[in-house]
């Protein structure tokens, strides 16, 4: 059997001599606590802003901390399964209908957020295009699911701008 290092820290490869034979693959100690130590912050971050928003409810800061939730994001997760995550649960737990948030940046920054998150390197201009759609597609179907906001309206106070600057 031989074994090589890949990446500073990153892995052992084990290859058995026999042709086609099985690779083994093993993280080392600085990996899995680099990993921990990240789905750590990220629960920290979450528990700092539920506990600060609970604690002060009733002040105009708590709605804007509220609105930087994000996903959590195993770090055990491969990049693309982080990725959908990502995606699918970004706009969970923004709350479109919130009209004393209409005149800040909050909504503009989340969307053109989600929507630059879509880029991608490689494609064509077609193709991303095509992603960029696929995204503000996703932002409607949030905005339409929160209370007191058409598609239109929160489209026109929120994101037009952010699209604007894309397309």
């Amino acid at each position: 059997m031989h074994c090589e290092w890949q990446g500073q820290y990153l892995m052992v490869i084990c290859h058995k001599s026999e042709p086609g034979a099985e690779v083994s693959i093993f993280r080392n100690n600085a990996v899995t606590n680099r990993i921990t130590r990240y789905n750590r912050l990220q629960k920290d971050r979450d528990t700092f802003i539920t506990q600060t928003t609970e604690e002060n409810l009733n002040l105009f800061a708590t709605k804007l901390i509220k609105m930087h939730r994000e996903p959590f994001l195993d770090g055990n997760l491969s990049g693309q399964q982080r990725k959908t995550i990502f995606k699918k649960d970004f706009f969970n737990r923004l709350d479109f209908s919130d009209e004393t948030l209409i005149n800040t940046s909050i909504y503009t920054d989340k969307v053109f957020k989600y929507i630059l998150f879509h880029g991608q390197r490689g494609l064509t201009r077609e193709q991303q295009e095509q992603e960029f759609m696929k995204a503000v597609d996703v932002i409607l179907g949030s905005i339409s699911n929160s209370e007191g906001f058409t598609q239109s309206e929160a489209l026109t106070k929120t994101s037009f701008m952010s699209l604007s600057l894309i397309f």
